[in-house]
């Protein structure tokens, strides 16, 4: 009898065993499942949000033809003088005849710094070229200076907004607004109301006149008359990490020796701006010339490298010189 209830003991716990083990195996299953799914489901939305950029398929990188289809080739890219033949071909007066119209140099800029959460700022400032053109630019120029004389003349000269301190005024309570600030281009001030308008300077940011930026000045008529003769530039964002500006160098009824001349100088100050330790500023660059909706692409690395070396040069001159 005693034997009998010891088996059926026994047996009873060996069930109890299988159960719990199938159980357990259950539900560790489902577990996994579980967690299977929860895996799928965040692959599925990281593919989501990562856009698919789709590989294009071209015939060949180069055109063999001198007409193409441009959806079939890669972009192509030109030296500097075959760029400003082709649009000068193209403004001829048989064709658009638009050959008084300005060609520009449309760049992309890298804007990232040696941080990754720290970005440069719009570039701005004015070119001098060593050959003059027609750019018909309007500036909008501050001038301050506590000489009634002054502010006749600088009126004369193209100064959009003149007087003293009560500009000062103005500014600080709001008459002039911010808006009014952002258009503007340039500030000049003496130094005895320069040091006034360091109070402002949360509001006039990097347009404060200071002798760094070359604004603080004691006689307004030449400085006036060479910006009002050059060339004014200023990037926009397109994001933190990418700017774009516009720059018009030259006419196309100028010699192309001229308008190379222009755009050396123009690279050669926009290159500069580039901070130490950090990649080139100038990604990409293409010249156009509206109204004509042409746009070629600068072959910018191989015109760097020339600049680069005429520079060495001229330094090796001057060394020699000394």
């Amino acid at each position: 009898m005693a034997a009998s209830m010891f088996r059926k003991g026994l047996y009873r716990a060996r069930s109890f065993c299988v159960i719990k083990h199938e159980l357990e195996s259950v539900f560790s299953l489902q577990r996994q499942q579980c967690r299977l799914r929860k895996t799928a489901a965040v692959s599925k939305k990281s593919k989501r949000d990562e856009p698919v950029v789709p590989v294009k398929k071209f015939l060949r990188q180069t055109p063999i033809h001198s007409i193409y289809i441009m959806e079939d080739y890669p972009v192509q890219k030109f030296g500097f003088e075959e760029c400003v033949e082709m649009h000068k071909e193209a403004a001829q007066p048989k064709m658009t005849n638009t050959l008084h119209a300005q060609i520009y140099a449309d760049i992309q800029l890298n804007m990232n710094t040696n941080k990754k959460t720290k970005f440069m700022r719009n570039i701005r400032g004015l070119l001098e070229f060593p050959h003059k053109f027609d750019h018909q630019q309007k500036k909008d120029i501050f001038v301050f200076s506590e000489n009634p004389l002054d502010w006749e003349r600088c009126k004369e000269l193209g100064a959009t907004t003149v007087g003293g301190e009560e500009i000062i005024g103005y500014i600080s309570q709001g008459i002039i607004s911010k808006s009014d600030i952002e258009k503007c281009d340039f500030m000049f001030a003496t130094p005895a109301i320069a040091a006034k308008l360091l109070k402002q300077r949360g509001l006039l940011m990097d347009k404060t006149p200071t002798l760094t930026n070359g604004c603080i000045v004691s006689e307004f008529e030449p400085v006036l008359k060479k910006y009002m003769e050059g060339v004014k530039y200023k990037s926009h964002k397109e994001s933190d990490s990418i700017g774009r500006v516009q720059i018009p160098f030259g006419q196309l009824n100028q010699e192309t020796e001229e308008l190379e001349e222009n755009f050396t100088y123009m690279l050669s100050v926009l290159s500069g701006l580039k901070p130490k330790n950090q990649a080139a500023l100038l990604q990409t660059m293409r010249l156009i010339a509206p109204p004509s909706t042409e746009i070629f692409e600068l072959d910018l690395e191989t015109y760097r490298q020339r600049l680069v070396e005429s520079q060495s040069k001229t330094e090796e001159d001057s060394d020699e010189d000394d």
